[in-house]
């Protein structure tokens, strides 16, 4: 397997995940029951996803329940469990935006791979006084100080993972600066960074 998307859960409910495995189902031009798996942790809550939710996807869905440690024991969990060559972090209420992007991900593993891959995400949210859907683009700057997964790539500072395992995406609503967090891996590890668009 090329890719796992590594989910952590604590109450999101099937409600909340389902737009981020839909948009997983509609991928173009990529193996999705050979190359796409997904790992599900559920940290410690009794919100439990049942497998009948699963069985409508194509791709292969792993599903664990933990104990309760916090987001970031239930990310590296995540990790635990991951086998496949790349691992992308998703919250569970992100999605993808484009219908190619693991088509990009994969084009980009074909032509040489990469240690790091980071995308520009939009951030969707209400406005209070109208309730209506506003979308704001988050782009990269020259040092990632836009980029809001800080901990996600402390997260992936483990020993037994070799820089060329680890591919991060993410599209979340935090707002963390990403900075430190790359000179701290790109000096740990010496990976090797690529920046795509939006996918």
């Amino acid at each position: 397997m090329k890719l796992q998307i590594l989910i952590p859960q604590y109450k999101e409910t099937e409600e909340i995940i389902k737009p981020l495995l839909d948009s997983i189902e509609v991928q173009q031009n990529v193996d999705l029951k050979n190359d796409i798996g997904v790992i599900i942790v559920n940290d410690g809550t009794d919100v439990h996803l049942n497998q009948e939710f699963f069985d409508r996807y194509s791709f292969p869905i792993e599903y664990h329940l933990n104990e309760h440690k916090g987001v970031s024991a239930t990310r590296n969990a995540c990790l635990d469990y991951a086998t496949a060559d790349y691992v992308m972090f998703c919250d569970a209420d992100d999605m993808f935006y484009n219908a190619c992007g693991m088509y990009i991900i994969f084009r980009e593993i074909a032509n040489g791979g990469f240690d790091s891959l980071v995308s520009v995400f939009l951030e969707e949210s209400r406005n209070p006084e109208t309730d209506e859907i506003v979308e704001e683009n988050k782009k990269l700057n020259e040092d990632y100080s836009a980029a809001p997964f800080r901990d996600y790539m402390y997260d992936c500072m483990k020993d037994d993972i070799e820089p060329a395992d680890v591919m991060a995406t993410e599209w979340a609503n935090h707002l963390e600066t990403l900075h430190q967090a790359m000179q701290a891996v790109s000096s740990a590890l010496e990976v090797n960074t690529y920046e795509y668009g939006r996918l």
